[in-house]
């Protein structure tokens, strides 16, 4: 099973990662894949976030995320479950779509992040969207505090991506505390193991 987080900046997902990492029963028989942006940024020296509005930084993105998606066969490993990513091919596309849009990356950037998302999305069997309405900005040295980017980015997820026919029964949107969040990635999980 392929479960990952999807969304903007600061709304939870690395907070419920580490609690799902920490929670037993169904939780402990994951194997986790923590970071894609940050680890891009250490690894390459990149920027993220909008001052890593361009084709480099896009790419590196979007190419870790389906290498995500492909070098971890679980299946090989006894007695797990599945993979959950931090972030996947949707995030990709979002931000690079929104820096198109911009002018900040170039067409053939945002129609690769396009064409991986179309042709691997089926991939996903499940996809959590944390709720970030609930959640304030803040500030730790790596994720942008720009409220307007913020929630354009938001703005680009609600309005199309998150309702879209094709994968809309596959998103779960996470709302309440962290525990309501954590319980409810419980009941998913094990309602698609046992369905």
């Amino acid at each position: 099973m392929n479960v990952t987080f999807t969304g903007p900046q600061c709304s939870g997902k690395t907070t419920l990662l580490k609690q799902m990492k920490q929670t037993r029963d169904i939780m402990d028989q994951f194997f986790y894949i923590d970071e894609v942006t940050r680890l891009i940024k250490r690894e390459f020296n990149v920027p993220i976030n909008e001052e890593g509005a361009n084709d480099t930084t896009q790419l590196l993105i979007i190419n870790k995320e389906l290498e995500n998606l492909f070098k971890y066969n679980y299946e090989l490993w006894p007695g797990c479950r599945g993979v959950v990513h931090d972030r996947c091919l949707l995030d990709g596309l979002v931000y690079t779509e929104y820096f198109f849009e911009k002018k900040l990356v170039s067409q053939q950037v945002w129609a690769q992040a396009l064409n991986y998302w179309m042709k691997y999305h089926t991939k996903y069997d499940v996809i959590f969207y944390p709720d970030p309405h609930e959640i304030k900005l803040k500030d730790d040295g790596e994720r942008s505090t720009d409220t307007e980017f913020r929630n354009a980015i938001i703005q680009k997820y609600e309005n199309y991506y998150l309702n879209h026919f094709q994968w809309k029964d596959r998103i779960h949107i996470l709302r309440g505390t962290v525990e309501e969040r954590v319980e409810h990635i419980k009941i998913v999980l094990n309602e698609h193991h046992t369905g």
